[in-house]
């Protein structure tokens, strides 16, 4: 089971059957937004090709363009989200239904509630 921590006014969730992904402009946490990137030489030209709607520089495409998995440094990550605005979201879901943090922050302090997922039901 995966679940979903929610405030009390968020009952809509349950009673309309459906479910916000927050764009990755109005995530909270820094953290939740840095992505990871592994490239390899037979995607170099197409991720150069990709990254280069973003206006990065040379050194900071070359920064990304690695043969290791490294975190997206912090000014580029910036620029990707602006570009990418509200055509992506996420929906930040949870492992644990005894996570105090969440109950905490998203279940307006321990007021809310959760719902949980069948991760290995196919959702259409």
């Amino acid at each position: 089971m995966i679940y979903k921590f929610l405030p009390q006014e968020r009952i809509d969730v349950l009673q309309h059957l459906k479910i916000r992904y927050t764009p990755l402009t109005s995530l909270n946490d820094p953290f939740e937004s840095i992505p990871l990137f592994k490239l390899d030489d037979l995607r170099y030209k197409y991720i150069k090709k990709t990254l280069s709607k973003f206006n990065l520089s040379e050194d900071e495409t070359i920064k990304l363009v690695d043969d290791k998995i490294k975190v997206m440094p912090d000014n580029i990550r910036k620029k990707i989200i602006s570009g990418l605005g509200d055509s992506f979201g996420v929906l930040s879901l949870s492992r644990s239904r005894h996570n105090l943090l969440m109950w905490s922050h998203y279940a307006q302090s321990h007021t809310g509630f959760v719902i949980g997922f069948d991760e290995t039901h196919k959702f259409s």
